[in-house]
């Protein structure tokens, strides 16, 4: 998909209801495609939707909308198949975030 949605869910899913990334289940899913998952590869389909993210988004987000670069930075952090996930959890010690 084309579309700049994905980006904005894909954040809201990561900060919101802090999604873990699982390169075993991305390869599982893209074996329909006889490809594995390539971080580079994903980052640079997604900077392909800045072109269009506001203008797309502006009249269906009613909350805030994130700049495409916050998105970004968020997906980004997230998307290193070394990390479980990047996006620290409310914790006792660490109630802030």
């Amino acid at each position: 998909r084309n579309k700049a949605r994905d980006v904005f869910d894909l954040q809201y899913l990561i900060e919101k209801k802090h999604a873990t990334f699982n390169q075993e289940l991305a390869d599982k899913k893209l074996e329909f495609y006889s490809t594995k998952y390539s971080t580079k590869e994903f980052l640079e389909k997604t900077m392909q939707k800045q072109a269009f993210f506001e203008k797309e988004l502006k009249s269906i987000v009613f909350t805030e909308l994130p700049s495409f670069n916050q998105a970004m930075h968020t997906i980004q952090k997230w998307a290193q198949p070394s990390k479980k996930s990047t996006v620290p959890k409310k914790t006792k010690q660490n109630p802030a975030v």
